[in-house]
């Protein structure tokens, strides 16, 4: 019986074990990861980190297939999806810096779980404007203006989009 448990625990550890290694890896909360992607810059240090958190980049039909598609010049769309179905979408201009950072699909057990990602991160409330709940961060240099959009699920869990986009702060 003995050797059936550390047999079983052992499966069990290397189920855990090869999930983590898979799975998209975001530490931080979704603001303070949109942040980050947006402080990279440039499209190959984005699709580098997007790609060593495990995110799978899209390609255009595939974004096209989404419903993403850039008619714009001035832009340049990365798009990745990671395990389950967590979506990162970045807008960069084509002359360089990042527009805005979206991310899709991030499942919460409750709507005060987001709001306190926000608020950990030093965004104020601002308002809502119909679905979108719009937050604020004021640092020395940029100004971050955050969107969030919740979808309450049939099971009660919150589904989530967040745009965050930065400026520069013109004291």
């Amino acid at each position: 019986m003995v050797k059936f448990k550390k047999k079983l625990c052992c499966i069990l550890f290397l189920f855990v074990f090869v999930g983590t290694l898979c799975s998209q890896n975001i530490d931080e909360s979704i603001p303070k990861f949109c942040e980050k992607i947006i402080a990279l810059g440039n499209k190959e240090t984005i699709k580098n980190d997007l790609l060593s958190r495990k995110f799978t980049l899209l390609s255009t039909s595939e974004m096209a297939n989404l419903g993403i598609v850039n008619n714009d010049p001035k832009y340049i769309i990365v798009c990745g999806v990671g395990r389950f179905n967590i979506m990162c979408k970045v807008i960069l201009y084509s002359q360089g810096g990042v527009a805005s950072v979206t991310v899709y699909g991030v499942t919460y057990l409750g709507t005060q779980y987001v709001f306190d990602e926000f608020k950990k991160a030093g965004y104020e409330y601002y308002g809502k404007d119909g679905k979108s709940s719009t937050y604020i961060k004021s640092t020395d240099k940029y100004i971050y203006v955050g969107f969030l959009d919740v979808i309450v699920q049939k099971d009660g869990l919150i589904n989530t989009t967040i745009d965050i986009g930065r400026r520069p702060n013109k004291k």
